[in-house]
């Protein structure tokens, strides 16, 4: 038996509750997987570095 079979008859014992925390945690782990293939463009890239918070800016001035 592989794990997908091992995982389907597992899933069809579960009570529901543990089904869904279950499809949950698969559900991110398959967002994350297709994020580490994803190629962000340049400007992606930078809009995503200008998105993040500065460093040690507290009152909205430089130090």
């Amino acid at each position: 038996m592989n794990a997908k079979e091992q995982l389907i008859r597992e899933i069809e014992q579960a009570p529901d509750a543990v089904v869904a925390e279950v499809l949950d945690f698969f559900l991110f782990v398959k967002q994350r997987e297709q994020q580490k293939h994803q190629h962000s463009s340049p400007a992606q890239i930078l809009e995503e570095i200008a998105a993040l918070p500065l460093e040690g800016k507290s009152d909205g001035a430089f130090h």
